[in-house]
């Protein structure tokens, strides 16, 4: 989206030299996305500068969101990593053993995954909001599985102290059917919270919509996988 004409004034250089100018904002349309919409407007001043302008006339970019767009996202994935690494010592922590540490944090690649498909089965593109919700998620991705985890490697202790232990498959079994219920109605209870984002109007609502839906799928699918992925595991 062209927004023009442009507006008149002056413009400084780097070497404080100021000369008459023409300013001309370039937005994105919705569902766009904002680094390839920057990619080819850059091309296409690079291909004007070198063919039609007149001589004396140049055209710059003062400000690229594109460009900024990508800082932010790379910087939200680094936070990704460090929030994960935290859950990883908090788990190890509190079961002083690695292996359900492992078990725990298989499961935040698994969700992560299983949101993201999602997402682009619906059209939906991985932004900063929908980052930032999976970031803000993931100590609630990890709790479903915590609960199945720590209910089956109490059981199994308790199996294992038995006369007559039972087999390794039906403790598993048992072990996180116990919890189900729970983690059922806990997930539900928290995706009801942010169902009334998408009622939201406006400018608001359009801005969170994507918050709420990754935030959504993230906690839906976490619960699928405590189910299924982590008692395997």
């Amino acid at each position: 989206v062209w927004h023009g004409p442009g507006a008149g004034g002056t413009h400084q250089a780097d070497n404080g030299q100021t000369f008459p100018a023409v300013t001309l904002a370039i937005s994105k349309k919705p569902g766009e996305n904002a680094v390839d919409v920057a990619e080819k407007v850059i091309a296409r001043i690079n291909a004007l500068q070198n063919s039609v302008l007149p001589e004396g006339i140049e055209v710059s970019v003062t400000r690229n969101y594109g460009a900024s767009a990508d800082d932010k996202v790379s910087e939200l994935i680094f936070k990704l990593f460090i929030a994960t690494g935290w859950v990883f010592l908090l788990v190890w922590g509190a079961f002083r053993a690695l292996r359900p540490a492992i078990v725990v944090m298989l499961v935040i690649p698994v969700v992560l995954l299983m949101t993201i498909f999602v997402a682009w089965i619906w059209s939906y593109t991985i932004d900063r909001v929908s980052l930032f919700a999976l970031i803000f998620s993931i100590g609630i991705l990890v709790d479903d599985a915590i609960v199945d985890v720590e209910n089956v490697f109490r059981r199994l202790r308790e199996n294992r102290a038995l006369g007559n232990p039972r087999s390794v498959f039906d403790v598993i079994v048992s072990a996180s059917q116990e919890v189900r219920s729970g983690i059922v109605y806990a997930t539900m209870i928290i995706v009801l919270v942010f169902v009334p984002l998408f009622a939201l109007p406006g400018i608001e609502g359009r801005l969170f919509a994507p918050l709420g839906i990754a935030y959504i799928v993230s906690i839906l699918a976490s619960m699928l996988v405590s189910m299924t992925v982590t008692p395997v595991l």
